[in-house]
């Protein structure tokens, strides 16, 4: 599990800022997106391209603040329950292909229920795919889905699936989901992204195209990141060993 500095609630430049009351609630005031619009049906359109994926696509090279994360996991079972306690999240939305089993799979491992069960005792909890499969064993764990609603990326879809479904607002959830390009568009909304490896399946080379341009690109900023970190940290040490060469002098 990598941990990323969205969760001390740095904000990215040109962010607006919020107090949160809490040093671990990202700090990033959603952009307040009107609800004016119309709300699109569960179709299975809604996996294929669209003009919100086409710029997201694009918006992720430009822009940085986009790919960040509060952590990266290697799967879903990883998910660290009460490290997001403290950290203050209130809710979570859950991406299912890719994420909680491989593409269109009815089937699920057992230790991703069981994980499923503890997310619903912790917090409040739904599921949002851009998927219209209808998967009976999610619906046992009594995490309920999210539908009539933009699909990801549209900042909308989680607007509303935070406000409508688990009543909170968007900082005060966090998206888990394996993609950059559907599920990152919670950044837009202010929300956090919890970004899981994805679970290879049958899905389109399309798809797998696409998923993979997000986390190469997410790598790279993310490389820039700690880069800019390295730099920050070897001048200020480069700044004291200066003043104290110079106090010594005195």
């Amino acid at each position: 599990m990598t941990l990323n500095r969205f969760k001390s609630g740095t904000p990215e430049p040109g962010d607006p800022i919020i107090s949160s009351g809490s040093p671990h609630i990202p700090k990033v005031k959603p952009k307040l997106v009107p609800l004016q619009k119309p709300l699109l049906v569960m179709d299975n359109d809604r996996e294929g391209v669209n003009s919100d994926k086409f710029w997201h696509t694009l918006g992720l090279v430009f822009k940085p603040r986009l790919t960040k994360t509060m952590m990266r996991l290697d799967k879903f079972g990883d998910l660290p329950i009460e490290s997001l306690i403290r950290m203050q999240i209130r809710g979570l939305i859950i991406d299912v292909d890719g994420t909680l089993t491989e593409h269109h799979n009815q089937e699920f491992k057992p230790e991703v229920i069981a994980k499923l069960h503890e997310v619903r005792e912790n917090f409040k909890a739904c599921f949002f795919s851009n998927n219209a499969d209808v998967r009976p064993e999610l619906l046992r764990t009594g995490i309920p889905f999210v539908h009539n609603v933009p699909a990801k990326p549209d900042p909308i879809g989680f607007e509303l699936a935070a406000r409508l479904k688990l009543g909170l607002e968007p900082y005060q959830c966090a998206m888990v989901g394996d993609n950059f390009i559907t599920d990152g568009g919670c950044r837009k909304a202010g929300m956090p992204f919890i970004h899981v490896k994805p679970i290879p399946g049958p899905e389109s080379f399309g798809h797998r195209l696409t998923r993979s341009y997000g986390i190469a690109v997410a790598n790279l900023h993310d490389w820039r990141r700690e880069k800019k970190a390295q730099a920050k940290i070897a001048q200020e040490a480069k700044e004291a060993a200066a003043k104290k060469a110079l106090g010594g002098k005195d």
